[in-house]
Order: structure tokens, then sequence, then C-alpha cells
């Protein structure tokens, strides 16, 4: 048997390295396996003791599915009630024959030796004083992936990791005694530290050594403080910036892009009494304690913007006596902001006589330096201003006016207006800006607009054309006023339809004859011609979408001179709500033979273009563009029949008015009446001098709207797309309130109408004063045009002159009444019918007595008169 276990023990180390020894040494294992029914070790119950039943005991330790196990393993093979590598070395010791009892005398101390967080590595190291053949142990806080190199020797031990265990095993009679280092593994941290436990160690007996730990957890995650932006405040300027920092921060770096910090202040700094720093693009710590471990707001920039956006670029921190730490920028990186306003500039107020003129800045940010270069005019002195205000050293200088306020360790605040006077020398015709350059606090280069005015003139505006009729000598400005013989003009007669064509005309002003022309539209796509002088005298025609051109087929049917001449009736059709010119051109008749003069011209806000071309100041466009749009809508009162492109400007007549019916003051009600002439599938409307509380009834209720009243607004909405108020005059609701005012009117009214156009009217308001009295018909001043009781009756004590007297009793049938009832009515089939009235047809009734019962058939409601106003009994 010795012998056995001494090959078996040098197979298993030659089946590490080559297969084949491996394959040799499995099929000695079968041979030598030791078979009988039941064999202690045989895990998998087939019969034999061999490797497969210590594979078997590692996975069920290490957790890892397996088949071929039998229903009920035992792979307890010591019988201690646990499952672990004692096991593992029992079944070892059974295949190789080894029968020691030696029971252990000495330790083993485990401890963790090196652990690499950025590659998350871990080394575990053994101190054995006892032989060791078999070790097992967990890690918690990690998730073990892979192991690299076992240990450093001998080589015949097995290792093996998964989950959090680790397990090691002598495949032969090989032991370590001494350092070791027990496993190097790779893995996932759980929890930022990781500790050892429930360790296991064999002796080569199977029986366990007396096992301690030593040092403290490790730390398996990295210390990362997370830096990040947080909420921007677009009105103060503000941003904050979040920290989670795992541990205490002695001092941190923010670098920024696109803003200039102007402060910083608040946040977990702030409480932690440190001094935080801003300038520039940087913010940093100026001083005090330690920021603690936690997360939240570090601290609150305030800042002037210099792009759109704000980013954290960089960041650094420090722990406790200055240990550098790792940092992260986490989301969001950059923040969109406002973008930077502008500064602008602009002149003020010039004075021709002091040859003097006001510089006006309006800069949104603190400035500490400007340079403004003027083209016209050259600069002798600069006063006043807000520069004077706040020191700023001026240094005028030819055409520019340089401020700087470094000398006076001051800047320019935030504001607009008179930046400084400046004295000018004599110039003619006028003086602008050239360009600027502005500089921020932080001496960032601003972005600057020079506004309008952005010149000043010095000159006479006028024709200064010398062959024009309105040549003035003294003008030194031209301002396009020129007219010069041979001139002609261009515009826009009648756009109309005809027989669904649309056609427009144009007009021609022209002092001499025309021989061809060539224009150019837009906002219409040219179809063709069809009338006009051009066709008149026989002009050579070609049409493209947006142009006509045309020749005189010889020079004798020129067009001749004249005004509010037809030149063409072009048929188009309308792709713009206006008809304007692009651009044109026209040659005129000037000489005999070939002898033609060319004049183009082009137009002045006719198409937003301004095309010049030779002569442009002999041929003119006047007038609008011809407006092609109008109201297309046969129904509505401003129908346009010449109108080719609906504009949304069509008006109808009133199609909806909004009154107050009746006002029931005892139970606080007002109905509200419409008169609509098309259906109205919803409406919303004010009560101006009212407290709602409800809004029932009524035709709106009745034709399937929901109708709700809420503070002193009336919502009505069609709950499917039939629901709708026919046209007429109906009692749409009827508002229930809590309080009346003085005066009550409707206001702020919109319907639902479909895609019609609808003009709201609204009745007059209710004054409460004038509708007030007395209300009771029995009463002797019995007021019939009062609408609201206000308590005012007098009663003379005569019974009324009508109805049945005191002490008389009538019945419908043989039977006699209650006693207590002057009147009643018996039946067991049969009820009470008073009159039903529509809401108008109950109005009519002069003078109501109180107590008079009617059913409101609009409503659909039994109604009592209370003396004020009609009052729903239901």
């Amino acid at each position: 048997m010795k012998k056995i276990s001494a090959f078996f023990r040098s197979a298993v180390i030659d089946s590490l390295i080559n297969p084949k020894a491996l394959l040799m040494l499995w099929g000695f294992v079968f041979i030598a396996s030791i078979s009988h029914a039941q064999l202690t070790g045989d895990i998998n119950n087939d019969g034999v003791v061999n490797i497969n039943d210590v594979t078997f005991i590692k996975n069920i330790i290490l957790n890892i599915p397996q088949e071929g196990l039998p229903a009920k393993p035992e792979p307890d093979v010591n019988n201690d009630g646990l499952i672990n590598v004692l096991d593992i070395v029992k079944v070892i010791n059974i295949i190789t024959g080894e029968t020691s009892n030696s029971p252990p005398t000495l330790i083993a101390n485990v401890k963790f030796r090196d652990t690499d967080t950025e590659q998350n590595r871990m080394q575990i190291e053994g101190g054995l004083d006892e032989p060791t053949v078999g070790y097992q142990f967990e890690i918690t806080g990690i998730d073990a992936i892979s192991k690299t190199a076992e240990f450093t020797s001998p080589g015949d031990f097995f290792v093996d990791c998964r989950n959090n265990t680790v397990i090691g095993y002598s495949l032969s009679s090989t032991s370590l005694t001494g350092e070791h280092q027990l496993a190097d593994i790779f893995y996932k941290p759980i929890n930022s530290t990781a500790c050892l436990s429930n360790l296991v160690f064999s002796n080569p007996s199977a029986l366990q050594i007396v096992n301690s730990i030593s040092g403290e957890c490790v730390e398996v995650m990295p210390m990362i403080q997370v830096f990040r932006l947080g909420n921007y405040d677009p009105t103060a300027n503000t941003i904050e910036i979040l920290m989670d920092n795992p541990v205490a921060i002695e001092n941190f770096q923010v670098h920024f892009e696109g803003v200039s910090l102007i402060s910083a202040s608040g946040g977990r700094a702030a409480a932690a009494g440190v001094s935080v720093n801003a300038e520039g693009g940087i913010v940093s710590v100026g001083g005090g304690g330690s920021i603690p471990a936690g997360s939240g707001v570090l601290t609150v920039v305030n800042f002037a913007s210099l792009s759109s956006s704000v980013c954290i670029v960089s960041t650094s921190a420090e722990g406790l006596e200055m240990k550098p730490l790792s940092t992260e920028i986490g989301f969001p990186v950059c923040v969109n902001i406002n973008p930077p306003v502008p500064v602008t500039l602009s002149f003020g107020t010039y004075d021709l006589d002091a040859q003097t003129v006001e510089i006006l800045m309006d800069n949104p940010v603190p400035v500490a330096r400007f340079d403004i270069f003027f083209e016209g005019f050259n600069i002798t002195s600069a006063s006043g201003g807000r520069t004077a205000n706040v020191g700023f050293s001026m240094n005028p200088e030819g055409n520019r006016i340089s401020g700087d306020g470094e000398l006076a360790g001051t800047t320019l605040p935030v504001g607009n207006g008179v930046l400084t006077v400046l004295n000018i020398e004599p110039f003619t015709p006028k003086g602008c800006f050239s360009f600027a350059m502005v500089y921020s606090s932080n001496f960032s280069l601003l972005n600057n607009n020079l506004v309008s005015p952005s010149c000043i003139i010095n000159s006479f505006p006028g024709c200064t054309n010398p062959d024009a009729v309105n040549f003035n000598p003294a003008a030194n400005v031209d301002d396009g006023s020129c007219r010069v013989t041979g001139a002609v003009t261009l515009s826009f007669g009648a756009a109309t339809k005809l027989n669904g064509t649309s056609q427009i005309e144009v007009l021609m002003d022209n002092d001499v004859p025309v021989h061809d022309f060539n224009i150019i539209f837009s906002g219409i796509e040219v179809l063709g011609i069809t009338g006009g002088l051009a066709i008149q005298n026989n002009f050579q025609l070609e049409t493209d979408p947006h142009f006509v051109k045309s020749r005189s087929e010889d020079q004798i049917n020129d067009i001749p001179a004249g005004t509010g001449q037809v030149l063409a009736v072009i048929e188009f059709n309308a792709i713009g709500l206006e008809a304007c010119f692009r651009d044109a051109r026209t040659r005129i008749f000037a000489g005999s033979g070939d002898d033609f003069g060319i004049f183009g011209f082009s137009g002045d806000d006719f198409g937003g273009f301004s095309i010049g071309r030779n002569n442009a100041e002999n041929i003119t466009i006047t007038g609008s563009c011809a407006v092609l749009c109008g109201c297309t809508d046969a129904t509505a009162v401003n129908f346009d029949p010449n109108a080719h492109i609906e504009d949304g400007t069509c008006q109808f007549a009133n199609a909806v008015n909004l009154s107050f019916g009746a006002v029931n003051s005892q139970e606080s009600t007002i109905e509200v009446v419409m008169t609509n002439q098309r259906p109205i599938g919803g409406f919303q409307f004010s009560l101006d001098g009212m407290e709602l509380t409800t809004a029932q009834g009524g035709i709106a209720q009745s034709e399937g709207l929901f109708v709700s009243a809420s503070g002193n607004s009336v919502l009505g909405i069609a709950l499917n797309e039939n629901c709708s108020i026919p046209a007429g005059t109906s009692t749409i609701t009827e508002i229930g309130y809590n309080s009346l005012g003085t005066q009550v009117c409707l206001s702020r009214v919109k319907v639902n109408a479909g895609t019609d156009e609808v003009n709201i009217t609204t009745g007059s308001c209710i004054d409460i004063a004038s509708i007030s009295g007395c209300t009771d018909p029995a009463a002797d001043n019995f007021s019939s045009t009062a609408q609201v009781d206000n308590g005012s009756c007098i009663y003379s004590g005569a019974p009324p002159s009508t109805g049945v007297s005191e002490g008389v009793s009538l019945s419908l049938d043989n039977s006699d009444p209650d006693p207590s009832a002057m009147f009643e009515i018996k039946s067991e089939n049969r009820g009470f019918l008073p009159p039903r009235l529509t809401t108008a047809q109950r109005n009519s009734i002069a003078s109501p007595a109180s107590g008079l019962i009617i059913y409101n058939t609009t409503l659909k409601k039994t109604q009592v008169y209370d003396g004020t106003g009609w009052r729903s009994m239901n």
C-alpha cells in the first residue's frame, strides 16, 4: 500500500504538468480505488473513493453547481458536523493510504499582505508553525473572481476560490511550514473593507490546527472624492458645487471653464469653518479646518458667464495630513447657463456746437479695462461719466479712447449709462464706432456689440447727383432722393381673381420709351402674361416661376412714355402673403439704330434685397408690396373676394352674448344666459365680484357638458364630440355663490366654436344697489323691478284679496283634509302637476307671488319664487 501511495503522489504531481500522465493517473485510480458497497469518502456513491470525491467536496464547499451527486451525499467524512477542507484531506488520506493520527500542537496565523485597490488584487499570507496540508478561509466584503499564482513553493498544492471563499490542499504528502503566500486573487469589491473569517487549517492527519488572524481588515475600494455641479440660479448667477467625499478633506481645487468666478460662500465648507477662494476659473481652500466625510453642497459660487455653459475641467483634493486623494468629476460635468449678455456701446447726445459726444455703455459684468476705436474723427479729451465716478484712468489718443481701473484698484461696476464724454475735432460727414475691446475683472475679453446709434452725422443730406433734376449743391450725403430724366418707376396695381385665376397688374411710369424689361418677383409663382402694353406692343415674352422677361420685336413698337400704364397683367399662384419686386432692369430707347441706354434698378424694402446695378438711381420701385392675403371665408363680415390666401383676419357677426338671468338672494344663486348663433362646444368665464360655490343645471348640463366652478371662474367642457349647446338663447347654468359684491360683472369669456372665429359680447353688470328692494308681492311696498330683497317690505295686516279664507279647508276627494292643511290632494297613482314653463316664459310672469311654483323645462327643475328670485326645489 505504501508503494501504491508513493506512486499515487508522484502521478498526481506529474498530472499537474503532463495531461497524458493525468490520464494514466485516472486509470490507476480506477484500478487502485477501494471498492465496497458504501465506503467512507465515497461522496458520489459510485462504489470507489478517488479524486472525483475530492472534487465533489471542494465544489460543495465553494458552492459550485455539479452533476452526479447522489440524492443524499455524505461529504462530512470525518463526522464533525461540518463540511470543510478537513473532509478533503481525509478523503485524500483514504486514497493515498495515509493513516497517521497525530494531533496538532502548534498554530497557524493568517494576514493580508498586499492589496492593490487600483487593480482589485490582493495576497493573503500564512505563518504556519504546524505542518499544513490544507486550508480554507472566507474574505468578507469582496467577491473573489479568479486566482493568479497560488503560493511561492512548493508547487503541488491545489488552490481555488469562488464568491468569498478560498480553499487550498495538497494532493501529495507535501505540507507547508513557515511563511507562505496562500492565495493571490483578483476580486470585485462589495464593501469598502475586506476581512478574514472562518479559518480552517488541516495537519497531515486531517485534524484542525489552531489558527488566528493577524492585523485589521483592509480597504478594498479606492477612496474617490467626486465633484459635480448642482443647482444653477440664473437670477443670482450662482451654481452649487457638490462633493461626495468618503474621507475628511483638508484641501481641494476645482477648475472651471466658461465663467469668471467672483466669490464662494455657504455649503459644507462654510459649515466646517473652511474658507473658500473663488478667482478667475479656480475654486480652492483659503484656510480653516477640514471638511468631514459626507456628501452634498460643498460651496456656492457666484460668477460672470463667458460662454453658454459652465463646466468643471479638473479637480484635486488632499485628506488629513495633506495626503493626496483620488478625485473624479461626476455628472453633470457641464450646465447650460444663460448665454453671456454682451457689453453694448452706443452714442448718446451729440452737441454739434460744443463738439462733444456721450459714449454709452451697458455692461452686465464688471469691467476692468476698455479700448474703443472710432473712424471719422479724432479725440482731444475725455471726462465725466461713470469712469470718472470710479476713478478710471482715461487716455485719448487719435481715434482711440482707453480706460483702465488698475491704478485706482477699481472696476466699472455692473450698470448702464454715460461711460464718458468725448471732446472731438470737427469732422464731416459722419463719425462711427470702428471696434472695441472690453475686459472683465479677470482680464478676460468680453463680447461686445456696437449698437444703434453707431454713428453720429455731421452732414447735410440730399441729392448729390449733378445730372438729377433735384440736385442739391449744398448736400454732402446722398439720401437716395435723386430723380434723373429718363427715369422708370414700377409699382403694383390690383391683385384680383377672375374665374378662379389669380392676376396682378404691374404698373409703369416712364418718361422715355421702353424697349425691353426683365422683372424678378418674390411671393408669387408666375404662370403667364395675359394683358398689358407688353402684349399690345407685340413684345416677345418669356416667363419663369420667378421672373418675366420681354423684348420688342422691333424698334418701332417700344412702350411709349406715360404714367400709370399697365405694363403687364401677370397670372400667378400665391406662395407668400405679399407679391413683391425682388429685382428688375430695363432698356430705354435713347437714339436711333442700336443706340440704347441700359438702366437697372433694385428695390428698397421689397423682398429684403438690395441688388445694385448700373445707374440704379434712374429707375425706382414705389408703393408697398401687393397684399395677396385676406379673409377667404364667405360667411365672414369682412370676406374679401379677391383674397388669394387666408390670413386669419376673418371677422364674424356677434356670435355669442353672455348676460345675467334671475338673481336669487335667498338661495344665493344667479343664472347666466347665453345667446349664440352657432353651436358651442365649451365655455369659460369669470364673475368679478362673486365667490362661487357651484355651477349646475341649465342647458349646458342637460346637453351633457361637464360644468364646474372654482374661485370666481366657471368652466364648461364637452365630454364628447357630440356634446354642444345648440344655437339660440338659453340659461346655460345656474351659479351658486358665497358672497356677492356691490357690482357683479362677466369677464374673460371664452367659447369653443370649433375652428370658427367668434365675436363675444357680455351684458351689463349687475348693480346690487339698483336692484334691491321689497320683492314680496303681498307687501304694501312691493317693487316689481327689485331682484334682491333688502328687508324693506311693509305689510298692513289685511288678508289677501283672493285665495282660501282662514278656517276653511278643502280636499279633492270625499275625505276631510288633514287638520293642519288648508288644501290637500290625495291619490295613489297620480301626482301634482304645476305649470310647465321655459325660463323665458317664467321670466315673463309679471310680479310673481312669493311661493309661486312652476316646473322649469329649460333647467328641468321644480322652482319656487321666494320673493327675491326663483329657487330650485331640488
